[in-house]
């Protein structure tokens, strides 16, 4: 069992507090009674005793408090199975994760500045489904397409080129991945976003583009880096810089952005390409652009949820209060 709220569980301390005053005032009562009149005088003269029912009922004023601080905790036992229902489309981020995405004509990073835009867009677009893939010279899917947007900023944050040993950039195999995704899931409405700094070293780009609009997959690119390019750097352990990435020859590599690949690959599909600079207005359009495409019912299964059982002590301090406001403290007759 865990508690959604622990700190809840501190007002368990009052508890005995309550006990304390509660006792003070008991003792007091008798005080006042014994001052009355002498204790055979007073039982003559009144005809009636105090009840001892103010013990059970302080008893059960006590159990009712600890319960109600056990409810605001919010105990949690056992995965609740729970279906969400929203309208939205399949949507599929395929991030570049080969080394020159590493580039720092983006500042701080061209990834950086990818897992930034791609985080945006869970935000913003937030009753869509959406997965990720990775790719560099080879694909993988990072994140199954999902509503839980919580497991997409995971697998964002471990995103790495160390994840591909194959480098490189394949465009043509990172659109047939997320083409075999929406087919296992049986989508209708079918998104691709590609945030890549186009350097495809691999033929098939268009090919693949061709067969994702047969398939009624819309493909829209998101260019990152700059003209000029820049220097691609080696990083230790610590992370500090120790080099930069060289050629056979021994020459620095200079990674440039390569608008063409990713513009062709979009318009082949009647998407749309923009260049990154940054989180500008050019993204804000193309989120908008996306928010204005026409969705369909979507549902998913989620099991990753603690279920709440609040409202089991929440009704133990009910039925508590309701007992020990009947226990009127009635006096007997003498």
């Amino acid at each position: 069992m865990s508690f959604h709220d622990p700190t809840w569980l501190w007002g368990l301390a009052t508890v005995p507090l309550l006990a304390i005053i509660l006792r003070l005032l008991f003792l007091r009562r008798r005080t006042l009674w014994s001052r009355l009149a002498h204790r055979e005088s007073a039982k003559r003269i009144d005809l009636t005793r105090p009840s001892r029912r103010p013990l059970v009922r302080a008893l059960l004023l006590l159990a009712a408090t600890a319960a109600v601080f056990l409810a605001l905790a919010r105990p949690q036992w056992g995965d609740l199975e729970e279906e969400l229902h929203a309208r939205g489309l399949d949507l599929i981020l395929a991030l570049d994760l080969s080394r020159s995405m590493l580039a720092e004509d983006l500042a701080p990073s061209r990834l950086t500045v990818a897992r930034a835009v791609a985080r945006e867009m869970g935000r913003r677009l937030s009753s869509d489904r959406i997965g990720l893939v990775g790719f560099a010279g080879s694909t993988g899917t990072l994140c199954p397409l999902t509503l839980d947007r919580g497991s997409l900023e995971l697998y964002l944050d471990a995103a790495d080129p160390s994840i591909f040993p194959d480098q490189g950039t394949d465009l043509g195999a990172a659109i047939r991945t997320a083409q075999d995704m929406f087919e296992s899931r049986g989508s209708a409405r079918r998104v691709l976003v590609l945030l890549s700094d186009g350097e495809d070293q691999e033929s098939g780009a268009m090919a693949a583009a061709a067969q994702a609009r047969e398939a009624g997959i819309r493909i829209y690119s998101i260019g990152l880096g700059t003209s000029s390019g820049a220097p691609i750097p080696l990083r230790d352990e610590s992370g500090e810089v120790t080099g930069y990435m060289k050629d056979r020859a021994g020459k620095v590599v200079t990674s440039r952005l390569a608008e063409s690949s990713l513009a062709q690959v979009a318009e082949a599909t009647g998407g749309a390409y923009i260049r990154a600079t940054g989180f500008g207005q050019e993204l804000e359009s193309l989120i908008d652009s996306l928010a204005k495409l026409e969705r369909d019912e979507l549902a998913e299964a989620l099991t990753a949820r603690k279920a709440d059982r609040y409202r089991w002590p929440l009704l133990a301090a009910f039925l508590l209060a309701l007992v020990e406001a009947g226990l009127v403290n009635r006096r007997k007759r003498s």
